[in-house]
């Protein structure tokens, strides 16, 4: 660990004198990774532990200093509690608070930290009858005793954990239309709401910021014919779809290991699907009730909004 007197003299010969990072290193015999490590660096202050017990004045006002930040977390960042202003404001209502200001901000900082915590929260997503997520994975198959390297899409109902799969030789969008298009008609209707990620094929993101979707012509098309309401997941937002990346593993797992080999895939998708359907009879992934197949398509139609003709002749 450097002094602070070395820190001062290599950000001096780095950023006012201008010398280069492989100078200062071979002129100091300090290795390169130590030189960028206090470059970047920025707090120096020195580091002061504030023990929680009785001798710490804050500690008896912890409620009320964690009341304020979590009312704060209903505000604008920019009109939060800052350590001066909670230590201001706790000297205007308590006259007997005498702790000092800088025992107070360090106090403050460590409970900030636990309120506001660094990462992401997620609630468990609601889905109606009828709602569907679709997905697809890469995986291997044996056509005609040749080796192919393809895709799988899965279709998963959240409400019934009802899943179906069906083999795609190529990741395009006629190729994901068509076997969608197989599976609708295989269940014998349409959702009312598909999820779908944010696959080229279907859609493209020009600007992530705002999140400007372009969607394939092809695709518009497919919608309006079947009459589905399609909702787009958020980039990197995988617990979006949670339910299908399950049905992902799961039929991955069950259907298609070992590799599957046939030597016509149109037949062998249908037989997927009936394999699909005699997957249903287990455990509900949130009730933990085994369900049996003709209970769960009954859980799964009961919003599907018609049935319908075939999409495209080509199709």
């Amino acid at each position: 660990m450097l002094t602070i007197k070395e820190i001062n003299k290599i950000k001096d010969m780095y950023y006012e004198k201008h010398y280069s990072v492989t100078f200062i290193s071979r002129s100091m015999k300090i290795s390169k990774s130590t030189l960028y490590k206090y470059l970047k660096s920025y707090n120096f202050s020195p580091g002061i532990t504030i023990k929680h017990n009785s001798k710490n004045k804050s500690l008896p006002y912890k409620d009320i200093i964690v009341s304020y930040l979590e009312e704060d977390r209903m505000h604008h960042h920019k009109q939060r509690h800052t350590a001066r202003r909670a230590y201001n404001r706790l000297k205007e209502e308590f006259s007997d608070f005498d702790a000092s200001l800088s025992a107070f901000t360090l106090f403050f900082r460590e409970l900030k930290q636990e309120v506001f915590q660094l990462h992401n929260g997620y609630l468990p997503l609601s889905h109606s009858a009828g709602e569907c997520q679709v997905y697809l994975g890469e995986c291997s198959y044996v056509l005609k005793g040749i080796k192919m390297h393809g895709y799988y899409m899965v279709a998963t109902f959240p409400y019934s954990n009802a899943s179906y799969c069906s083999l795609l030789p190529a990741k395009n969008t006629e190729c994901i239309l068509y076997s969608l298009k197989q599976i609708f008609e295989y269940i014998g209707g349409v959702p009312h709401t598909v999820w779908f990620d944010n696959d080229t094929a279907l859609v493209s993101i020009k600007n992530e910021d705002t999140i400007i979707r372009y969607f394939q012509d092809t695709f518009i098309r497919f919608k309006l014919h079947y009459n589905f309401k399609d909702v787009f997941c958020s980039p990197r937002k995988g617990n979006e779809k949670g339910c299908v990346e399950a049905g992902i593993r799961y039929m991955r797992r069950n259907l298609l290991v070992p590799v599957p080999s046939f030597d016509n895939l149109t037949d062998y998708n249908k037989l997927l699907l009936y394999r699909s359907t005699e997957l249903h009879n287990r455990e509900h992934y949130i009730t933990d009730f085994n369900q049996t197949s003709a209970h769960k398509k009954k859980h799964q139609n009961i919003m599907f909004q018609h049935l319908f003709d075939s999409f495209f002749d080509c199709f």
